[in-house]
């Protein structure tokens, strides 16, 4: 005696799309990376020195160098700026991951939020960020060096990313 319920009831379960263990992955990694810079984004915003030590810092980088020092407090001034950019990373985290949790589902849309999210730091750090690579580069040297290797990875990082999230967009649905 056959049993046709049962033999139904497995071809409905194996009819539901299957995650790629790439795309898995990717979203384990970017989860990671959220998790990381969400915690340096909450050290940095409680790690601030106050106006008064940051003051005395200008004040010692000034003996050495009085174009860094000059910069540092123009970047200092610009508070406003400072906060936008902070905003704009932790929407783009916030962004990121969600779009991740948007494809670990399949779903394509998150895919494009995803992009969002990468976008959004580059947008901060134009708006804010300008005043704080001109104090950088003012140091020059090392420092210069190690910002502009730190941006090139960051950059080539989220274009990576992006493309294979994009690799992975025929597994995903609307």
């Amino acid at each position: 005696m056959e049993n046709t319920l049962d033999n139904t009831f497995n071809n409905d379960l194996s009819a539901a799309p299957k995650r790629p263990q790439f795309l898995t992955v990717l979203c384990i990694l970017t989860w990671t990376m959220c998790g990381i810079m969400l915690i340096f984004s909450i050290i940095g915003l409680v790690a601030t020195p106050s106006a008064d030590a940051q003051k005395e810092q200008i004040e010692q980088i000034r003996q050495f160098n009085p174009e860094a020092a000059e910069q540092m407090e123009a970047a200092m001034g610009n508070q406003g700026s400072q906060m936008l950019s902070t905003v704009l990373g932790l929407l783009a985290i916030g962004l990121s991951g969600f779009g991740a949790y948007w494809m670990w589902n399949l779903k394509k849309n998150g895919f494009y939020l995803y992009i969002v999210g990468e976008l959004l730091p580059y947008i901060g750090m134009i708006a804010g960020g300008a005043a704080a690579m001109s104090a950088l580069s003012a140091f020059g040297g090392a420092a210069q060096t190690a910002g502009v290797i730190m941006m090139a990875l960051m950059v080539i990082v989220d274009i990576v990313f992006i493309v294979l999230y994009g690799l992975n967009l025929k597994h995903m649905n609307k």
